[in-house]
């Protein structure tokens, strides 16, 4: 149950940062990045997906979430936003007091990548998954390949290899920060 906390802590800083975009994409891909680049274990396990990394654990623990009325989904045009709840806030301020370790972590990967669109996230997540699917193998052109595979034409080349450049980045520096620790 500790990744439930966690949850309920990302959309609570959904929330405190007025995000008016975050649906269940966004917050899947928010929750990649945690793990991913914050190197905080929630246990998920990710396939590749129309929009990117998708977790069906993660979407089984955010519809559990909802059943006991901890967050709840308000649909707004084609999405469907995320809220917490005054009981998910409740449970929350408990775990607060218990000080979760994890905490700094997931806020300091959520002010990093949470104004960013959903369908950027979407692009990042894709370059990263691909990159830690290819892992030691991975050059910048078969990385590139790759994700023009997984995405196809929705993404511009231009776009494609930022992203890439970006996650090589972002997953290099992720690497280097774990090991002088």
């Amino acid at each position: 149950m500790t990744s439930h906390i966690e949850l309920l802590y990302i959309a609570s800083l959904g929330q405190s940062h007025n995000l008016n975009d975050l649906g269940k994409k966004k917050f899947q891909k928010l929750v990649y990045l945690v793990e991913t680049l914050g190197r905080v274990n929630l246990g998920y396990q990710y396939q590749i997906h129309l929009y990117g990394p998708f977790s069906k654990g993660l979407d089984d623990d955010l519809r559990e979430l909802s059943s006991k009325n901890q967050v709840v989904y308000v649909r707004q045009n084609r999405s469907y936003l995320l809220h917490l709840t005054s009981e998910g806030e409740e449970v929350l301020h408990t775990a607060d007091n218990m000080k979760c370790t994890s905490f700094d972590a997931i806020k300091r990967i959520f002010d990093q990548f949470s104004s960013r669109s959903p369908r950027d996230l979407e692009l990042l997540t894709t370059s990263c998954f691909a990159l830690n699917k290819l892992g030691d193998e991975a050059d910048r052109e078969s990385l590139k390949n790759c994700v023009t595979r997984i995405k196809g034409s929705k993404f511009t080349a231009e776009d494609i290899e930022q992203s890439v450049n970006e996650a090589l980045e972002l997953i290099s520096s992720s690497a280097c920060a774990r090991l002088t620790k």
